[in-house]
């Protein structure tokens, strides 16, 4: 399925470089100019590739094949690449970016992780697989699922339970005026919120089948399957009371946050996004008539 991670503060929570956690380098590269974006401070300084100082070995496991295939195919792509006897596994996922389309570029040093015993060689396959998954569907703020994964896992969630005669309930939550959180107290704050507001929502999810994802900012999405509308309201008002009950505090400031839910309960399959269209309508409904409520 062809994609782009449509936000970087949706999907990589904000800022690219939160990857340098699990890669050893990361770089948003344009392909048509040839050029490295560097992030800083929510402004990108471009650096000719010609000149850009790196490591001798990094210089050499630059892969404008996939880099590039990825810009054309819109997709992610990735590749294994042996360097001075080090192994490197290179990503290259399309984003957009102030309106452009972009690739980030992400290289891990996987030497350690690589068995050449054909015998253990599985472990190291696994190793790979889990960081290649973690990256492509997890939200690298709240560790939540991301956008991505909404668009390959719900249609599947509604064909499964429609097939089966079932309900699946979808909830789009929203904090409630998180603008102004994030101009009153700032981003680092507001972040603070997002992870722990997450928190909450997983805490009164006790099913495995269960699943929260960042559908965008401070907008989430959960999808409760086998459920139907009445039992998602229950589940939806115990953590709307939850987050209101609960204290919000960084570094001495402490105040209180409250959030929205629309609920759309599916019986009969229906495209996924219309789906989600349906929830977010019933969020707007929430947030018109005062905020702090669950609308079904």
């Amino acid at each position: 399925m062809k994609f782009y991670l449509q936000d970087l503060s949706q999907d990589l929570g904000g800022n690219p470089l939160e990857f340098e956690g699990v890669f050893d380098v990361v770089r948003i590269v344009d392909p048509v100019k040839k050029v490295v974006l560097q992030h800083k401070k929510n402004n990108f300084c471009e650096i000719i590739l010609e000149h850009q100082q790196a490591e001798e070995d990094h210089q050499q496991i630059y892969e404008s094949d996939i880099t590039t295939k990825a810009y054309k195919m819109n997709d992610m792509f990735f590749k294994i690449k042996k360097v001075k006897e080090r192994a490197y596994m290179i990503m290259a996922i399309p984003i957009r970016l102030e309106g452009r389309v972009m690739v980030i570029e992400l290289t891990k040093n996987i030497s350690e992780n690589m068995i050449p015993d054909l015998e253990n060689y599985t472990f190291g396959l696994n190793e790979l697989m889990s960081i290649t998954n973690a990256v492509a569907i997890k939200d690298s703020l709240t560790e939540v699922y991301n956008r991505r994964y909404i668009n390959k896992k719900l249609p599947r969630e509604i064909a499964f339970s429609t097939t089966a005669n079932n309900s699946v309930s979808i909830i789009l939550t929203d904090i409630d005026h998180f603008k102004n959180i994030n101009d009153s107290h700032g981003h680092i704050v507001g972040d603070k919120v997002l992870v722990q507001f997450v928190e909450i929502i997983e805490s009164c999810l006790k099913r495995k089948n269960d699943w929260v994802a960042r559908f965008g900012g401070e907008e989430f999405l959960i999808c409760l399957p086998n459920t139907e509308n009445k039992e998602a309201q229950i589940i939806a008002e115990k953590i709307r009371k939850k987050v209101e009950d609960a204290q919000f505090d960084y570094e001495g400031n402490t105040f209180k946050v409250t959030a929205s839910f629309g609920i759309h309960s599916i019986t009969q399959y229906i495209d996924f996004m219309s789906a989600i269209d349906m929830a977010d309508k019933k969020l707007y409904k929430a947030k018109e008539s005062g905020r702090n409520k669950v609308e079904v």
